[in-house]
């Protein structure tokens, strides 16, 4: 647009504008950047927190799963399918009904969601180290209280992920106000 054309609309414009160019890095970047270390495994972001689902809960079927991440039954089965491709994940059947099957993963399943969390950590630390805990946690305290007011009342509710992220948020808050 040229200075003529934006200068009819408000000082506000150029906010929003602002905001959609930090929309647009987070969406081509922040995947880049969080994946990156999961993928030297052949694994994404999602099978990496797939594989920590299984890892940390007993007796865990697809359909729980699919229901603890908030997405399709569908989208876990080709999810865990992969996962199951690169050796980090099996099915073990119910003994008393075949239909039942229980997600773990395997060995080296677990060395490498074991190297993949040691990472995240590492990579977290070195986040604090160059922000300060401070900074850290008020971004996270601004992402959790904009979802409360902005994205939770408005008609994104619809939106299983939506919804399950706000259970987590209002349940972390009800923890650390204890």
């Amino acid at each position: 647009m040229t200075a003529k054309a934006t200068s009819k609309y408000s000082d506000d414009w150029e906010v929003v504008t602002h905001l959609s160019l930090i929309y647009r890095w987070i969406v081509s970047n922040l995947s880049d950047f969080v994946s990156g270390e999961s993928l030297n495994y052949k694994v994404s972001f999602d099978q990496f927190l797939i594989m920590y689902e299984i890892s940390t809960n007993e007796n865990l079927t697809g359909s729980k799963l699919a229901k603890t991440m908030s997405v399709s039954r569908s989208a876990i089965s080709r999810q865990c399918r992969l996962l199951k491709e690169n050796g980090y994940v099996v099915e073990e059947h119910l003994q008393t009904d075949q239909r039942v099957k229980f997600l773990s993963l395997t060995k080296q399943g677990q060395d490498v969601l074991d190297r993949l969390v040691s990472r995240y950590v590492e990579k977290y630390r070195e986040i604090e180290a160059q922000m300060g805990r401070d900074k850290v946690d008020g971004l996270i305290r601004f992402i959790d209280q904009f979802y409360l007011d902005i994205i939770e009342p408005s008609e994104y509710q619809d939106n299983k992920m939506g919804r399950s992220f706000l259970n987590k948020v209002k349940k972390m808050n009800e923890e650390s106000a204890e």
